[in-house]
């Protein structure tokens, strides 16, 4: 290779001839090519031939960056897209030079070379070597073509290396003459991580833009803040009140519910706004209700419940499930209305309000209308009645043996339902236990720092009677693990566990969805003993440990 073409690729020279010459080797790389062989590998099945292909990988020098970026050029079937991501990742990992080239291909007039490096520096922010890109990126926010500017936009951390300047190049995004730059930067401020209060003004500016996209992402990221600033309530509750376009009032709406209780105030204002024109807008306003319900407490409470309570009668079906969904986050304090709503005409508000009743502690009150409800001329609320009586326990068993003997023949089957979950919900002697869990070091050790949250579960959890209705299985019962005795919820949400057919062991899962991990334990008296593994939505080694779990009292 030439020296030019050399400093072509590692200094990232702009112009015509430098996007050409950039993309010249992919034509030249193909199977054979070591590298892209190496890549290829360390995804391969072959767990020594993947871990020698990563130790070979390690041994690269700056010499590899055109190999590399060429990687990056090449068409899907010379590379898939996760061996180029990988490729992006060396890239990076080859010091400066090979970040400077990753970062400076985001800017390159070859779609593919561009897209993929966007992507490789997006997936940087997984990766467990601390690699920050956010220097390079500034640099970009000055290029005259407004595309670029939006791809590094989107990448910037506010966390790094230099928060300030990260910061501030993300004020001038939120101002710049480009409206979908401005919309990238918005949205860039949802999802990420750091503290981003800082940016609380540059935000308030964007939620009066004049182009409705920056504006609704704009609500989006102020939702995002955390914040208990009046000023982000009270601009928040205009742009739900006063704004023209639809999907502005209901991401304003969906921010107050972000904020939870800090967002109190404008409770009168999203009450009023169950009324808006716009379906969409209701359902946000009683998802966020409900939100700021659970939040709150005190006389927050009850205008929250007898507006939610009148949601249910929506014309539109999305809005009367998502206020049940509203009143079942609620919680306790909305049993009684919760009750109410097993008379609901909509079989889905029906089902979610027997969902709602079957993870509160049982009430005579309950017990009795999701009894009568075990007879329901439709056949998913019966189902949903009798996995919530079953969740209740042996407290239900007498009467469930005396309406199994019903002249009734639906009633006789549905009662004969709840008898079979008891037994199956106790065949371990692990139901409404409580167990500590210990964990020993992941193998091997890919010194994952912040995401180790995906791979840790709550140390003391309660095995529950309640059915699992997340990633639920149409083959097999499982059962929701909650966190006990103070225990802070994990990432991932409530696990589930599963009985394991035939064996004297249990299946546990936590998963955002994406990410998480699973063990399989063995269950002796008040022992468990087994292996836990992750599981990743994208190319990264699974990880296993040794698991003890230790029973003890449920506080």
């Amino acid at each position: 290779m030439s020296r030019s073409l050399w400093l072509l690729i590692v200094l990232g020279t702009s112009g015509t001839v430098a996007n050409a010459q950039r993309c010249v080797r992919a034509r030249q790389i193909n199977d054979t090519s070591q590298v892209l062989v190496l890549l290829t590998r360390t995804f391969g099945p072959d767990t020594a031939e993947a871990n020698n292909a990563r130790r070979q990988m390690r041994f690269l020098d700056s010499t590899a960056i055109p190999t590399l970026v060429a990687v990056l050029c090449a068409p899907p079937k010379t590379a898939p897209t996760y061996v180029q991501v990988s490729a992006g990742g060396q890239l990076a990992g080859l010091g400066r030079s090979g970040l400077h080239a990753l970062v400076q291909a985001i800017a390159d007039s070859d779609n593919t070379l561009a897209s993929n490096a966007v992507t490789a520096v997006n997936m940087l922010q997984y990766s467990d070597r601390g690699i920050d890109p956010t220097p390079e990126l500034l640099r970009l926010q000055s290029d005259p073509r407004p595309h670029v500017r939006e791809n590094a936009v989107q990448l910037i951390q506010l966390d790094g290396s230099d928060r300030q300047a990260a910061i501030a190049a993300m004020t001038q995004a939120l101002a710049d003459p480009d409206s979908d730059v401005r919309e990238s930067a918005a949205a860039r401020l949802i999802t990420i991580r750091a503290d981003s209060r800082p940016l609380i003004p540059a935000l308030l500016r964007a939620l009066r833009d004049s182009v409705a996209p920056v504006r609704q992402r704009a609500a989006q990221a102020l939702g995002s803040t955390g914040t208990w600033d009046v000023a982000v309530v009270t601009a928040l509750t205009a742009a739900l009140v006063e704004d023209v376009d639809a999907d502005v009032r209901a991401n304003a709406a969906g921010a107050l519910g972000d904020l939870g209780a800090a967002a109190t105030a404008a409770v009168p204002a999203l009450i009023t706004a169950l009324r808006d024109r716009n379906e969409d807008v209701r359902a946000v306003v009683a998802m966020s209700l409900g939100h700021i319900g659970a939040d709150s407490i005190g006389e927050a409470r009850p205008p929250i419940l007898a507006a939610l309570a009148t949601a249910l009668a929506d014309r539109d079906s999305s809005v009367r499930e998502l206020a049940a969904h509203a009143l079942r986050e609620i919680g306790v304090p909305a049993a009684a209305h919760n009750i109410t709503a097993l008379r609901n005409r909509d079989p889905q508000v029906r089902v979610i309000a027997i969902q709602a009743l079957g993870e509160q502690p049982p009430s005579p009150q309950a017990i009795d209308a999701l009894v009568s409800l075990l007879s329901d001329r439709d056949g998913d609320v019966r189902e949903e009645a009798v996995s919530a009586l079953g969740g209740f326990g042996p407290t239900v068993e007498p009467r469930m043996r005396t309406l199994a003997a019903s002249r009734d023949a639906i009633l006789r089957r549905s009662a004969g339902k709840v008898l079979d979950y008891l037994k199956e919900v106790d065949r371990l002697p692990i139901a409404d236990r409580c167990f500590d869990l210990a964990l020993a070091p992941w193998s091997p050790n890919l010194g994952l720092q912040g995401d180790t949250i995906f791979s840790t579960p709550p140390m003391t959890v309660r095995f529950t009677r309640i059915k699992n209705s997340w990633f639920a299985s149409d083959d097999e019962l499982s059962f929701r693990v909650a966190p006990a005795n103070g225990a802070p919820m994990s990432v991932h949400g409530p696990g589930f566990w599963t009985p394991v057919a035939g064996k004297d062991s249990v299946s546990i899962v936590w998963s955002t969805g994406f990410s998480g991990l699973s063990m399989k334990l063995a269950v002796a008296a008040d022992v468990l003993r087994g292996e836990a593994e992750t599981f990743w939505d994208f190319p990264r080694p699974h990880q296993t440990s040794q698991v003890t779990g230790l029973r003890v009292p449920c506080k």
